[in-house]
């Protein structure tokens, strides 16, 4: 049995589950889906959105308060689990690339030119952390309270991205390292994660990118052409990529062991297509 989807022509851009795996959001540029089957059935729930709404992101803090980002300068709140959203207006010289909440008042809006602004009002109110002057923040990742990475996005003539470390809840932001063109990155814990790297300019290849460290990246070459829409890691050793025309690829490190056995890091050697169903985010 296939997990329905209430817009066959219309992808997901982005998906999490809470409430234990039973309640889901979903969100499409224009349209916000809610399951609370754990993802066998979705309905659409009424955001005011309209024709320039433009949603690109989810984040929840718990089963309660989450946010989704509008590029077009907007977040949206919700505090009873995604049935209801309320729109705040982002009052910020940038449309915001990526969004991560440490909780229900601490988040963060990365834009363009190395941009990165810091809430601590639930989003009501934003403070510019950096000083500018580099590449698009392209994605956010927290491994607790204190440490986080930002990835720029680079260009297509300079297919390198660099990444910014912060150790003090995101006040302040130094350059860590560089690395290939990055699309889509995940961490599932500190030091697992993967990500889409693009081969650059002229390049139109996708490798999948390893990390056993947190830092440190390797590549392995996909097994079939793919453009992918987003990422999810299920557990450190899986990721499922997300494509255009319903295309799901989980992508399974074989040789993973866990980080008490591990010394270096294992070699990807196994690749599967699968179906979307059982949901991969449902346990």
């Amino acid at each position: 049995e296939d997990i329905s989807w209430p817009h066959s022509s219309v992808a997901a851009v982005d998906i999490t589950f809470i409430d234990g795996g039973n309640t889901g959001v979903a969100i499409a540029p224009k349209g916000i889906f809610r399951s609370t089957d754990g993802g066998m059935n979705w309905s659409e729930v009424p955001a005011g959105l309209n024709s320039t709404s433009n949603l690109k992101k989810i984040v929840f803090v718990d089963d309660l308060y989450g946010f989704i980002l509008d590029r077009n300068i907007n977040l949206y709140k919700t505090s009873d689990g995604g049935a209801s959203w309320s729109k705040i207006y982002i009052n910020l010289n940038e449309n915001p690339n990526g969004i991560k909440f440490l909780d229900r008042l601490t988040g963060f809006l990365a834009g363009n030119n190395m941009a990165i602004f810091k809430t601590t009002d639930g989003g009501l109110t934003w403070n510019r952390k950096t000083q500018g002057g580099g590449y698009p923040i392209v994605g956010l990742h927290f491994f607790n309270d204190m440490e986080g990475y930002a990835f720029t996005s680079g260009s297509l003539t300079y297919p390198v991205r660099n990444v910014y470390y912060t150790s003090d809840r995101g006040e302040t932001w130094s350059e860590k390292d560089s690395m290939p063109a990055f699309g889509f990155v995940d961490f599932f814990n500190r030091q697992n994660g993967m990500a889409l790297i693009s081969g650059g300019y002229n390049d139109p290849s996708i490798t999948i990118g390893v990390s056993r460290d947190g830092g440190e990246w390797y590549k392995e070459d996909l097994p079939i052409p793919l453009t992918g829409t987003f990422m999810k890691m299920a557990d450190p050793s899986t990721a499922y990529i997300f494509g255009q025309n319903g295309t799901i690829i989980r992508f399974k490190d074989m040789s993973y062991t866990s980080i008490e056995d591990e010394e270096t890091a294992g070699i990807i050697n196994t690749f599967s297509l699968s179906q979307n169903y059982p949901n991969p985010f449902n346990p």
